[in-house]
């Protein structure tokens, strides 16, 4: 039996502790959340508030997103959801009302509200600009108050069998989908840290949603992935030239984006079935092209992400960035059953170990 040791990482707080871990028997299934009674059934009311918009059955659209923002006051989907119903209705005074109730109870993206037809009626009003100044002022709020957040908190950080404080290595930084948390793409990512050596962090998403996190916002995302970065480096003894990010989901798009918008950083990325904006690849023309990031891209044939991963890869490619794309017959929107060997394969490409 080989021991993995488990650190905890704060500015306040550092907690070590051993954990048995068999090299023979590796780990064969992420850890799967544990269901949560609230979330199921604020799930079953988004499906039912769904439904009722599709049939333009508007009271009860209006209910059912009453009962959610009841359950979740503190989130402000359902007030802005609310909000669009109204707008529908052409009841401009209680839309502006629930606008400004999305606003306070967390509704982050004015950029959303700007851009949503349903708001078309409200756009001549001088309230629509002072609640979408609201809405920004929260948002930059909201953000601050993250920042402190993280500080306070623990890192988790998987360190390998026989790692010493002296020890230099490589770091993965892994990213969990949306709705999910760290212990999920922590339970992914277990065994190529045991086989290759790596440390592994898994940082959560800044924004709660459902029983996890969610990575909502590029700048706060790429604030928590960089600042889990400096963290690792304070604490332990990184081999600062061979940093990769990982995600699958929403994560996966954020290690995509963290890596592009920080060539200098990033090693390369090990990606599974993000959305990639292809806006966002330009070529790093500032570096050596041997220092540009590497991109191993891993996608399901049945994911409805898949076109985005190819044309990814191909604008990735017409730059000149070392890629490989891996995808897999009969998959959704999940990781190939096979996912502990590609991990570790996309691991191998990017460190060139």
């Amino acid at each position: 039996m080989k021991l993995v040791k488990i650190k905890m990482m704060s500015a306040a707080v550092l907690i070590a502790a051993i954990v048995n871990v068999s090299m023979a028997q590796p780990t064969t299934k992420p850890v799967e959340p544990v269901p949560d009674p609230v979330a199921q059934r604020v799930e079953s009311l988004r499906q039912r508030f769904i439904t009722a918009v599709k049939s333009s059955d508007w009271n009860t659209a209006l209910d059912v997103g009453m009962a959610i923002h009841e359950i979740h006051p503190d989130e402000g989907d359902a007030a802005y959801n609310i909000a669009r119903v109204f707008a529908l209705l052409n009841d401009v005074d209680h839309a502006f009302e629930w606008l400004q109730k999305a606003a306070e109870s967390g509704f982050s993206s004015s950029e959303m509200v700007r851009e949503d037809e349903k708001f078309t009626i409200l756009r001549g009003d001088p309230r629509f600009e002072q609640t979408l100044n609201l809405i920004d002022t929260t948002r930059q709020s909201q953000f601050e108050t993250i920042k402190v957040t993280y500080d306070d908190q623990q890192l988790l950080t998987i360190l390998p069998p026989g790692y010493k404080d002296t020890t230099t290595g490589p770091l993965v930084i892994a990213l969990h989908g949306v709705g999910a948390d760290p212990r999920d793409i922590m339970g992914a990512w277990m065994n190529t840290t045991m086989y290759s050596g790596c440390i592994l962090v898994t940082p959560h998403g800044p924004r709660k949603y459902k029983n996890g996190y969610a990575w909502r916002y590029p700048d706060e995302s790429q604030w928590v992935v960089l600042h889990a970065l400096d963290r690792a480096i304070e604490e332990e003894n990184i081999e600062t030239s061979k940093i990769l990010v990982a995600g699958f989901s929403q994560g996966a798009t954020v290690a995509f984006n963290v890596a592009l918008a920080n060539p200098q950083l990033i090693r390369g990325v090990v990606c599974s079935s993000g959305q990639y904006d292809l806006t966002h690849i330009k070529a790093p023309l500032d570096l050596e092209k041997e220092a540009w990031p590497k991109f191993f891209l891993m996608c399901g044939s049945e994911d409805v992400r898949k076109m985005s991963a190819q044309a990814a890869r191909d604008k990735l490619r017409r730059l000149g960035f070392s890629v490989v794309y891996k995808e897999y017959a009969g998959v959704g929107h999940s990781l190939p059953e096979a996912y502990d060997a590609e991990l570790q394969q996309g691991y191998q490409f990017i460190m060139g170990d």
